[in-house]
């Protein structure tokens, strides 16, 4: 019989495994599809389970962070200067 705590280590690897692929954009400047289609050029700040905070454009001098669901992106690739 699996103990409690067994279960959820494999739990957590299983999520581990499956969304670290994100990990190698942290900090990058990258090219986002949402699901509805439009496109976002922004700097990813912090990856969590369900979510993404961006960093698209600056307003005042300031940085504007955005918080997006990571169900409503598409796709995501490196950002390449055209």
């Amino acid at each position: 019989m699996t103990s409690k705590s067994e279960l959820q280590k494999k739990d957590d690897v299983t999520t581990i495994e499956q969304f670290s692929f994100l990990d190698s954009y942290l900090g990058k400047e990258v090219s986002l599809t949402l699901t509805n289609g439009r496109p976002m050029h922004c700097k990813i700040i912090k990856i969590s389970a369900y979510e993404l905070l961006v960093e698209e454009g600056t307003r005042m001098n300031k940085p504007i962070e955005k918080l997006i669901f990571k169900h409503a992106v598409a796709s995501i690739e490196d950002r390449r200067e055209r």
